[in-house]
């Protein structure tokens, strides 16, 4: 793995990693923002003397270091348990505070990225759509957006909390984030 420019960011240390024949293993690599700017992050496969790949060896993706935003979103996994009993699908909760550090804000949008064959919870969304809806026309391909509804103020002495339900096609640790977690005002 190589950083164009180191000045930029830090890479946490990178675990190595088996992938079994004809199938792919995804690996989450650690990234601290250390100042304001962009850098490229090459990720290289070596594969052992005699192996093969066909596919392909080098991914490159440009990272943007940005100034931190006035809003914030921090979570914390709650729980988590089977949906039906004899389904594989589980429930994961989590307790989410949405803070703003300067001003007020009246309209905010939450967004995320989830793995192929989960959702929020539909029963959730029911119980909570007289302050948060899914924007259903930008929400596809994993992306899920959660808009406010007047009434939900996040200020510098009001946070709000949230606990939020989503169902996954299964159990797994790596479900114990939710990943991409951005607050956004709209207005």
């Amino acid at each position: 793995m190589t950083i164009s420019n180191a000045d930029i960011i830090s890479v946490s240390a990178v675990p190595a990693v088996t992938v079994p024949a004809n199938s792919s293993v995804i690996l989450r690599i650690p990234v601290t923002g250390k100042a304001v700017g962009s850098t490229e992050l090459v990720c290289r496969l070596h594969a052992p003397i005699g192996v093969i790949n066909t596919g392909n060896n080098v991914v490159t993706t440009l990272v943007h270091v940005t100034e931190p935003k006035p809003l914030q979103v921090t979570q914390q996994l709650m729980s988590h348990w089977k949906l039906v009993w004899d389904q594989p699908e589980y429930i994961y909760s989590y307790h989410l505070i949405l803070t703003s550090r300067d001003e007020q804000v009246s309209s905010w949008e939450l967004s995320f990225v989830l793995p192929e064959g989960a959702e929020v919870s539909p029963d959730w969304l029911k119980t909570n759509v007289n302050w948060i809806i899914l924007n259903i026309e930008k929400s596809v391909e994993g992306h899920v957006y959660l808009e406010s509804r007047a009434g939900h103020i996040i200020g510098p002495n009001q946070d709000v909390p949230l606990d939020i339900q989503i169902i996954y096609p299964g159990e797994s640790t790596d479900y114990n984030v939710i990943n991409n977690l951005r607050l956004e005002q709209l207005s």
